[in-house]
């Protein structure tokens, strides 16, 4: 599982526009989220627009661009690191409880678009009151319902007894692989005596079984729904630096100094709240954020997006002619941002990596 994570330029200029968009529109209709030009001013009700070529420019309006940025120089050991926690969910709500012991084994079918190595799984679990505690083997199987079944790996999850509703974890070692278009099944069996109950998601389009032999071969009830849990993929490393770059943010209006300096002090305003505040529909007033509901973690509308302000600043007040009569007056607000980027690579595929590192070695 290699997967390319970055929140450079483009995604920071939608980022900025959005948010924009939601401050100054706050108390009336928002839509056409994707616009890169924002009109501010228009009269309650009507649509933010985007004007180009097809139509004649009007104003007030916002324009967001970037001027490109730079990757920060760092350390080789600040780039590498390993991360464990990589989940695909399943279900999203338990409903239901589903009882598997060791004469009804109970397994989950694997969405099909999961691919690469399996770390695990998570479950939320209960014991059954008044039955032995033993652990419980997972398998993990291919081609599952059929005489060429194929064991690919399995693991344990330690016995428990609570009776209380928790997330456990089943691991497997070594990482089995994942391929797209196989079909694989995940199978819970206590040891002798014991019953267990695992939290079920019905609503979730994904496929479950209590199951029986006959033979050596598994059959069972389908049953749409799935585990209340998720798939863990195995470790990655992770190579990825810090990126840094301005969004210039240009408020435009025409034919009033006023309206354009208005335009860029209140611009300026929300994005310093940006790192603070977060957007909050509870009111209907056009004052667009919610300070009441800053976050001891720092958690705001722009943090929440991986991007940390390091300044904003204002230039000075630009004028160009449109026609015979019309003056259009601007004014730039530029934001320094810092931001991330990073490639995760499966560890089973990166190979003589070596992050301790020993100069002797390599003289």
């Amino acid at each position: 599982m290699s997967k390319l994570y970055y929140r450079l330029e483009k995604s920071g200029r939608d980022t900025f526009a959005e948010y924009l968009r939601r401050a100054f529109r706050y108390g009336g209709p928002w839509t056409n989220r994707d616009l890169e030009i924002i009109s501010v001013e228009q009269p309650e009700g009507e649509l933010v627009f985007e004007q180009f070529f097809e139509e004649p420019e009007k104003y007030p309006l916002i324009t967001i661009g970037s001027l490109g940025g730079n990757s920060v120089p760092m350390g080789f050991n600040d780039q590498v690191e390993n991360i464990f926690d990589f989940t695909t969910e399943l279900g999203t709500r338990s409903l239901s409880l589903v009882d598997f012991s060791t004469s009804v084994p109970f397994a989950f079918k694997l969405p099909s678009d999961f691919t690469g190595s399996l770390g695990g799984f998570t479950a939320d679990m209960v014991w059954k009151l008044g039955e032995n505690v033993e652990d419980i083997t997972i398998q993990l199987f291919q081609d599952y319902f059929s005489t060429g079944s194929v064991l690919l790996a399995s693991g344990s999850i330690r016995n428990f007894d609570s009776l209380d509703l928790t997330t456990y974890l089943g691991g497997f070692y070594p990482y089995p692989l994942i391929q797209k278009g196989q079909e694989y099944w995940i199978e819970l069996t206590p040891k002798s005596g014991s019953v267990y109950r695992v939290a079920v998601d019905t609503t979730y389009n994904g496929v479950y079984s209590s199951i029986s032999y006959s033979g050596s071969v598994p059959s069972g009830s389908l049953i749409s729904g799935s585990i209340y849990g998720g798939l863990r993929y195995s470790p990655v490393m992770r190579i990825g630096g810090a990126h840094e770059f301005s969004v210039i943010i240009r408020c435009s209006a025409k034919n009033s100094m006023e309206k354009a300096q208005n335009l860029a002090d209140l611009t300026e305003i929300y994005v310093k709240m940006g790192q603070y505040g977060v957007l909050d529909r509870l009111s209907t007033n056009q004052a667009k954020l919610n300070l009441s509901r800053l976050l001891v973690n720092g958690v705001s509308f722009l943090t929440s997006r991986d991007i940390a302000v390091k300044g904003v600043s204002k230039g000075a007040l630009e004028n160009r002619k449109r026609g015979d009569n019309d003056i259009v007056f601007t004014i730039g607000v530029t934001v320094d941002v810092r931001t991330e980027w990073h490639l995760d690579f499966d560890e089973q595929t990166i190979k003589e990596i070596n992050v301790g590192g020993d100069l002797e070695s390599f003289i």
